[in-house]
């Protein structure tokens, strides 16, 4: 029996729970800035979650958080959590999903309760656990190292990593209103 080879070529099966970049954001395969851009999930998420088109959200992010061209975008979380302060981003409302664990935590942080030896222990919830929870609605959700839009229970956006991997820990989750 032959070993499997890589052909070099992969493409992603199609799945049901994300739609493409391309088919979800306005403006996205018309973009020439989309078109030589990377690590931009970020501005992906934004443009997804507000329905604004790619090059607006592109713009936005890069004025507000100081992103630069084919880099990633860092200290979004803080940056969110005083844009929502101020009022609304890109149009749209955001709200804060979860409670605060203590008065040390700075925003509220998605969690959900495990019984474990007899009691229920809180513990940090996963997208596996947040799709169940909160299966309608629009939300932008960021977790270690990458962010993207869940809309229906469908992402939005994101990668083909996004929908499969069940097991990753939320570290915050906006509700757009």
């Amino acid at each position: 029996m032959k070993p499997l080879r890589f052909s070099g070529k992969f493409k992603a099966p199609e799945s049901p729970l994300i739609k493409t970049a391309s088919s979800a954001i306005k403006g996205y395969s018309t973009s020439p800035i989309a078109l030589n851009e990377a690590n931009d999930c970020v501005v992906k998420a934004m443009a997804a979650a507000t329905g604004s088109s790619y090059d607006d959200a592109h713009e936005f992010v890069a004025n507000v958080f100081n992103r630069k061209p084919r880099k990633g975008t860092y200290n979004f979380i803080n940056g969110m959590a005083q844009l929502i302060e101020k009022g609304k981003v890109l149009g749209k409302e955001f709200v804060f999903v979860g409670e605060k664990r203590d008065e040390y935590c700075k925003y509220p942080i998605p969690t959900t309760y495990k019984m474990e030896r007899g009691r229920y222990v809180e513990k940090n919830m996963t997208f596996r656990h947040f799709i169940k929870k909160y299966s309608k609605g629009t939300y932008l959700l960021v977790v270690r190292g990458h962010a993207f839009t869940v809309s229906d229970g469908i992402v939005i956006g994101g990668l083909f990593s996004d929908s499969v991997s069940m097991k990753r820990i939320v570290k915050t989750a906006w509700r757009v209103v």
